[in-house]
């Protein structure tokens, strides 16, 4: 018997419990219900006396649907999609200043625009002159070396007879420096603009940076030497081809210098003249591509089997035939970028300076390991 009144105990706080949900579930749908109807009271329209009017209430259809009535009854078995018919009518008033020249107050919300956290416009060349050449750390601001003449040539000799005096080498070199340059540029901002824009921040970095190997390469090139970087076009040997085709031109320079001794590894284009050679064709016949397949289907990227470097700092019409072996860039200091306050005024304002720079030189052995040709068209 005692077992009997406790499952009955145990079933009557059950039935207790489920009635005291049912009753808080049926009071939070007539609340969802009654802030609907407080919803609809309010798009009622003048005269109406806070009745909605039912051919423009968004809401009504949830008011009116079967699951809702199933949920507030607790008949309800499963869920359902209940839709609003009317939402868009109420979406049409709530709108943001997107396209609209002249907004309605009270209508219409500033929509926040997503900010890009990183740069587009920012055209950039490849650079790939400072790659190509050979490189070598140094730990002073010239480097001294013996540059052999232009004209050297060295050829051993029999001794004719025993005794008799033999060939004398005359080495014709004399000692050289080359400069380490410094170049550098910087831009100063306030402190706090650096903090709220991240992006901007990075953006000034990547752009000094960038500035100051562009300068670099330009000078690798053009160069006028002294106390600056001595080019590659100042220093090289002007070459007199006999070709008619500039391609060939290159070609010849290449043999020339091949002939001399050298071992000739690397061209250096205006853009616009490799474009030139790749697109040339043939002036009978079908017309086809000499270097190869056209724009569909591009020739090998070198020249003459040779690597290319392409490069706006070389003046059009002018290519450079070298044998890398003489020449060394001195990397005195890599690309650096320095963010300070101190200095001026800096500190008292609350500004950076952000500065870039890079100490830099080019050692050229033997000028006469560089040729430059002439590939201009006519």
């Amino acid at each position: 018997m005692q077992v009997l009144t406790d499952i009955k105990t145990a079933v009557d706080a059950q039935a207790d419990a489920f009635v005291a949900f049912k009753e808080k579930h049926n009071n939070t749908v007539a609340g969802i219900v009654d802030r609907i109807e407080v919803l609809e009271a309010g798009k009622a329209g003048p005269g109406r006396s806070g009745h909605a009017d039912k051919t423009f209430v968004p809401f009504q259809s949830v008011i009116d649907h079967p699951k809702l009535k199933e949920l507030a009854s607790g008949t309800l078995r499963d869920s359902g999609e209940i839709k609003l018919e009317s939402l868009p009518q109420l979406l049409k008033t709530l709108v943001s200043f997107q396209n609209d020249s002249s907004p309605t107050a009270g209508s219409t919300y500033a929509v926040q625009p997503q900010r890009l956290d990183q740069f587009m416009n920012d055209p950039r060349l490849a650079l790939g002159l400072l790659r190509a050449l050979p490189s070598m750390p140094i730990a002073s601001n010239t480097l001294e070396f013996p540059r052999l003449s232009d004209s050297f040539d060295a050829e051993a000799d029999y001794q004719g007879n025993e005794g008799a005096t033999k060939a004398q080498l005359d080495p014709q070199s004399v000692m050289h420096t080359a400069t380490v340059a410094t170049i550098a540029h910087w831009v100063r901002t306030s402190r706090q603009v650096l903090s709220d824009v991240p992006a901007l921040q990075r953006q000034l970095s990547s752009l000094l940076t960038y500035g100051v190997l562009k300068k670099t390469e330009r000078e690798l090139v053009n160069g006028s030497g002294g106390r600056n970087i001595e080019g590659l076009a100042t220093i090289a040997s002007p070459f007199s081809a006999t070709a008619t085709a500039p391609a060939d031109r290159v070609g010849e320079a290449i043999t020339a210098l091949q002939i001399l001794g050298w071992n000739p590894d690397l061209v250096v284009l205006h853009p616009t003249d490799y474009f030139a050679f790749a697109s040339e064709r043939a002036s009978s016949g079908d017309g086809q591509y000499v270097a190869g397949g056209g724009w569909a289907a591009p020739a090998d990227s070198g020249v003459w089997g040779m690597q290319k470097v392409l490069t706006p700092s070389l003046a059009p019409g002018t290519a450079l035939v070298l044998d890398r072996s003489q020449t060394v860039v001195l990397d005195r200091l890599a690309a650096t970028l320095l963010a300070t306050s101190d200095g001026h005024d800096n500190l008292s304002r609350n500004l950076t300076t952000l500065l870039a720079e890079i100490r830099i030189g080019l050692a050229i052995f033997s000028p006469a390991a560089i040729l430059k040709v002439d590939v201009s068209v006519g």
